[in-house]
């Protein structure tokens, strides 16, 4: 017989562990997490494109302008995003201005603008600058308002070898009180190109002659503009345009003179050397108190195009010039002086029954 079975006896230590097991599956993917918040926007980095920002006050943001084309401190609250001292032929720049009105010191009321620098406001009610503007050399203006008072040389001017556009810019030359000397909106004083489209040209004045744009010796193209000179006294002449010893193309615009004192819409006259003056008319209207259109000078011709000119109380007036004109609209009268000749072609009066004659 067995005997009894005995106390177990102590555990023994534990054995190797075995070889891994083969990997299991992959799980299904769990279902998408809710997306996290939208982070800060960056800030846009232009190369060639500074920013002026208007601050504090009119006089402050003008400041930051200058800043931008010459070594002066900007006010600290509007620092404008760099300068335009690198601007060349291959490397163009853009000052873009914020909707505000930037006023120009009145010790240095005059931003010239560099070669190969364009100037763009945020629109011509929303951009404002109040000082004057030259333009030296390869520039495009657009898009605000710049106005100024007392300036003979002109509130924008572009000079000598100058090839610049001006695009739906308002031009304002405004004189409230009695002065003297000539106000000038647009000065173009013998300007290689000038290209001025969809923009508004000013000049008003009291006991002084207003004019909206003089063009000595350049070749300006002016389309889809509104050009108008008054002045608020009878004295003093008003003139919407005046070209001299060069040409002129004046197309789907609208030239007034009004105020007190006769004006002119058109003069066009040679500068006594011999250069030729050329203004093309081209369905375009011309309305004023005074003569719509004025030629002086031998070597001064105007040619009309399907044009309207409204002039109380002349409507073509002539001294030693050629006037040509086709199918057009005159008023009644005309002053012919000798040495000038002056043609009409399927022409008519305001009340489009009566026919102009071929000498006008």
């Amino acid at each position: 017989d067995l005997g009894a079975t005995g106390p177990a006896g102590a555990t023994g230590a534990p054995g190797a562990a075995g070889a891994a097991g083969v990997s299991g599956a992959d799980g299904a993917p769990g279902a998408t997490g809710l997306a996290g918040p939208k982070g800060e926007k960056g800030d846009v980095v232009y190369k060639r494109t500074v920013i002026v920002s208007p601050c504090g006050s009119p006089e402050d943001s003008g400041k930051a302008l200058l800043s931008v084309l010459r070594a002066a401190t900007a006010p600290a609250a509007c620092v404008p995003t760099g300068t335009v001292a690198a601007a060349a032929i291959d490397s163009p720049y853009l000052i873009k201005l914020e909707p505000g009105v930037y006023r120009l010191p009145a010790d240095d009321a005059k931003l010239v603008l560099p070669d190969y620098v364009d100037l763009e406001g945020s629109g011509v009610g929303a951009t404002r600058i109040l000082g004057s503007i030259d333009v030296p050399g390869h520039s495009e203006l657009r898009d605000f308002t710049v106005s100024a008072s007392g300036l003979s040389g002109g509130v924008v001017s572009l000079l000598s070898g100058s090839e610049s556009v001006l695009d739906t810019v308002a031009i304002e030359a405004k004189v409230t009180e009695a002065a003297a000397g000539l106000q000038v909106a647009l000065n173009l004083d013998r300007a290689a190109r000038a290209v001025v489209r969809d923009s508004r040209v000013t000049a008003s004045s009291q006991n002084t002659a207003s004019m909206a744009i003089q063009s000595v010796g350049s070749s300006p193209v002016i389309t889809g503009t509104d050009v108008s000179a008054v002045i608020t006294t009878d004295s003093g002449q008003p003139r919407a345009l005046r070209v001299a010893a060069g040409s002129a193309l004046v197309q789907d615009s609208r030239l007034t003179v009004g105020g007190l004192a006769n004006g002119i819409g058109v003069l066009a006259n040679d500068s006594g050397d011999g250069s030729p003056t050329e203004v093309v008319l081209r369905d375009t209207t011309v309305d004023v108190r005074g003569a719509a259109l004025s030629a002086t000078g031998g070597a001064t011709t105007a040619n009309v195009y399907s044009s309207t000119l409204i002039g109380t109380p002349v409507s073509l007036s002539a001294t030693a010039a050629t006037i040509n004109v086709l199918a057009s609209v005159l008023s009644n009268h005309k002053v012919i002086g000798a040495g000038s000749v002056m043609r009409c072609v399927a022409s008519v009066r305001p009340d489009f029954t009566t026919a102009v004659s071929a000498s006008c």
